[in-house]
């Protein structure tokens, strides 16, 4: 039986790399490595490694970026809207104020003002909430 060598440097591949880390990376390189040596085949593994990982970041991030126009309504049904509802999600969102905005905004309430720092932390906890939702129902389209 001949002994094949490495395709990548020449060398003659003294140890079957195996099969699973080859497809790995010729999947993720695109290249046609059917022989590898133990130092190629640890060198390919690492870049194909952290090219995937880069490859699922971006996606995340793309993923993300898209979940964002995922209409997030609060109403029962909206006007013209011609849809079937695949089910229900919910979520919510605990934040803490702080003892010195919950003392302003107190004050402020007194003599019927608006507090910017109470005002700010709701529309925080409603951001989050609504970003939560998306990811919730991104989740729930993935089991059905």
């Amino acid at each position: 039986m001949e002994i094949p060598n490495c395709n990548h440097c020449g060398k003659e591949v003294k140890k079957k790399t195996p099969t699973s880390i080859i497809e790995f990376i010729k999947h993720i390189s695109e290249e046609n490595n059917n022989s590898l040596c133990k130092k190629c085949a640890k060198t390919k593994f690492k870049s194909s490694s952290k090219s995937a990982r880069e490859r699922s970041e971006s996606l995340k991030r793309t993923l993300n970026q898209l979940a964002k126009s995922i209409p997030v309504l609060t109403i029962p049904n909206p006007i013209g809207w011609t849809y079937s509802p695949i089910g229900y999600v919910s979520y919510r969102s605990n934040a803490g104020t702080g003892l010195m905005t919950e003392f302003t905004s107190d004050l402020k309430d007194l003599v019927g003002g608006e507090s910017n720092s109470m005002n700010a932390k709701i529309l925080q906890a409603e951001t989050k909430c609504a970003e939560l939702l998306r990811k919730k129902l991104l989740q729930k389209e993935q089991t059905l």
